[in-house]
């Protein structure tokens, strides 16, 4: 492995860095009432590859997103890594993301998402997804979990709360990184939909719904400032 790449993989995984733990607040509901995340029951590190920015930095900034598909072990569904850029600072963009209750404003395929606090104070977002044939609806909930190191890296995991859905599994994170006068966004996402679906429609709805995540992401985050006179 080269000096580079070494840096690359150790920044995809977080190593190196001092995370400092619970940090932010989420928003649940109109009522504005706020709680801490708790913290992460299972730290999730992805076994897959994510885009390379070298040499695409300014196409990158210009509004590419970036995906890369990978093989998930013991699974016919892939580990999706999507790069993206967002000109705003990552607290801007990690009040955006904070506020899971709002996701069925803006994600694509979400129908419904709903935040509530389970045992110990472990923050849980229950989302209702509107999936192409032959995948059809989807849900679950997912615990949430956010720290922030001292380099001002937001990072925001999630991992399923087994039994609470029709998905035999799913977890990942994302990644919110200074760069280049703005946030450079990584977003990691497996799930294994469960039932007979053939290998290529998941793997086909992820190639076009993960783009769009981020694209979703930025359009929102970039219409509150415009909304905010930022």
């Amino acid at each position: 492995m080269t000096a580079a790449s070494g840096a690359r993989s150790a920044r995809r995984a977080g190593a190196g860095r001092r995370w400092l733990g619970r940090v932010g607040a989420l928003v649940l509901g109109a009522a504005g009432a706020t709680l801490l995340f708790a913290p992460a029951l299972a730290a999730y590190v992805p076994g897959g590859a994510c885009p390379e920015s070298d040499g695409r930095e300014e196409s990158i900034v210009g509004g590419e997103v970036l995906l890369t598909l990978t093989e998930f072990p013991g699974s016919a569904a892939k580990e999706g890594c999507v790069l993206g850029f967002i000109l705003a600072p990552p607290e801007t963009v990690m009040a955006v993301l904070r506020d899971a209750a709002s996701y069925d404003e803006y994600m694509p395929r979400v129908r419904r998402s709903d935040v509530s606090v389970g045992g110990g104070g472990v923050v849980l977002n229950r989302q209702e997804l509107d999936l192409p044939f032959p995948i059809g609806d989807r849900h679950f909930t997912i615990r949430l979990h956010e720290e922030r190191s001292e380099e001002g890296v937001h990072r925001l995991g999630f991992t399923y709360v087994k039994g609470s859905g029709n998905v035999v599994d799913t977890r990942g994170y994302w990644l919110i990184e200074p760069w280049r006068e703005g946030s450079r966004v990584t977003y990691v996402l497996w799930t294994d939909p469960g039932g007979a679906i053939p290998k290529w429609a998941i793997n086909r709805a992820s190639r076009r719904t993960l783009p769009q995540v981020v694209t979703a992401l930025r359009d929102r985050v970039l219409g509150r400032l415009a909304a905010a006179g930022g």
